[in-house]
């Protein structure tokens, strides 16, 4: 007779917590934190170490004797898309832009991030910051982790249309140490719970490019580090992760205007000449105050396009990336949350 039993999809859950030694995973449950998910999170085994050779063993068909399969010495990834709190927000920020400024010394604790020519991502042989992360499955056996991951990507976007105006993250964990399936303990009863505080698209109180106001339809912005490992140890584990380049890309959908129109025709100068960039900036908050969350990025236009099909007028989409100039950092993010983090 076939189980009865039956899941469903809201019943798989995902945490993550900071990680103090690299390579050491962190399992007492009450250090992790619930992430906001809308998608149901696993890992992608795609890095996984898989040789196929066959031998002359007689038989034209595989064995099992010619599949080598190893887990060590591989890297693995687990991609998580939610909403975007902001008790929770500072982590994903840090384990992707791995360059924080500053934590403030008092509440509401403002903490600065930035990638700018300096940025390197890395202290010694570790990253800035890295996590556990914990994945809990309704049956018991196949809870799974993943010790010193980075977010090797991060997207962050808002739309008034979609999730009521709450800003939304796509995010990417990766790790160059074996997943662990089995023999875990993991109890989301013990996890700090997910907080209720969202960053609302309706509730954006600067929205501004090349200094003029606009008005927003929506936006994105995507952080990507190209992490890659190091070496590896007697164990196939690496000795050090590596970020070679950080680039900041994004978006903004805005009502075409005379406020706008200028950047049309920006897109097509030659930075290296000079005058090419544009200063973005969307802001929740004041600027300091706890619910701040600032995006700065002096930009460069990758292009543009018009949108005549928005009932509330003609709008234009323009992409761009983020560069530093050395006067400008690349992205400047600013927030508070009125967490210490002991940053």
């Amino acid at each position: 007779m076939a189980d009865t039993k039956l899941y469903s999809r809201n019943e798989f859950r995902f945490a993550i917590a900071e990680e103090s030694t690299f390579g050491t995973a962190i399992t007492a449950q009450g250090e992790f934190r619930e992430i906001y998910i809308t998608d149901t999170p696993q890992i992608d085994w795609g890095g996984i170490i898989r040789d196929e050779v066959k031998r002359a063993d007689g038989k034209r068909v595989m064995s099992h004797t010619d599949v080598y399969q190893a887990t060590a010495g591989g890297t693995y990834t687990c991609s998580v898309s939610g909403i975007l709190t902001d008790t929770t927000a500072d982590l994903l920020l840090y384990g992707a832009m791995q360059d924080l400024v500053s934590e403030a010394a008092g509440s509401p604790f403002l903490k600065t991030y930035e990638w700018d020519g300096s940025t390197t991502g890395v202290s010694g042989a570790a990253p800035n910051k890295f996590f556990t992360i914990n994945g809990y499955n309704p049956d018991t056996s196949e809870h799974w982790l993943l010790k010193s991951c980075v977010l090797s990507s991060l997207s962050i976007s808002a739309d008034p249309g979609s999730n009521g105006g709450r800003a939304t993250f796509s995010a990417t964990f990766w790790t160059g140490f074996p997943p662990v399936i089995s023999g875990l303990t993991v109890t989301p009863a013990s996890w700090t719970a997910i907080a209720n505080d969202f960053y609302v698209f309706q509730s954006l109180n600067t929205k501004t490019v090349a200094g003029s106001d606009v008005v927003l339809g929506s936006f994105s912005l995507n952080f990507e580090n190209n992490v890659v490992r190091v070496g590896h140890d007697s164990s196939g584990d690496p000795q050090q992760y590596t970020f070679p380049n950080f680039n900041c890309t994004g978006e903004v959908s805005v009502k075409f205007d005379d406020n706008s129109a200028p950047e049309i025709d920006k897109w097509v100068l030659n930075p290296t000449a000079g005058s090419a960039e544009s200063e973005i900036i969307l802001q929740w908050g004041d600027g300091s105050a706890d619910g701040t969350l600032k995006f700065l990025v002096n930009a460069i236009y990758t292009g543009h396009s018009y949108d005549f099909g928005n009932d509330a007028g003609v709008f234009v989409s323009l992409p761009f990336q983020g560069v530093d100039d050395g006067s400008n950092e690349a992205v400047e993010v600013l927030l508070a949350n009125a967490a210490d983090r002991s940053w």
